[in-house]
């Protein structure tokens, strides 16, 4: 009988992820307001699409972050 624990470190697993996930949100953001632009030539439209736009990726990235980092806390408890 052998009694073998392999020891594995998550903490280091996905760092390129959250600027790769930056840098999407700044282009779908930039998306959004070229093609609400495109149809709206109003400018106070487009920038409330710019603004909501940022809020909900904010609110976003905001929840995947406090999910790391509670997750990491468990696999540190385990």
């Amino acid at each position: 009988e052998f009694d073998v624990e392999v020891a594995v470190n998550y903490s280091k697993g996905a760092q390129w992820l959250g600027g790769t996930v930056q840098t999407d949100g700044l282009l779908s953001i930039a998306s959004l307001m070229m093609g609400v632009g495109v149809v709206l030539k109003d400018v106070k439209t487009v920038a409330f699409i710019g603004i909501t736009g940022l809020v909900g990726g904010t609110c976003s990235l905001a929840k995947l972050e406090f999910l790391s980092i509670y997750s990491q806390y468990d696999i540190e408890l385990a």
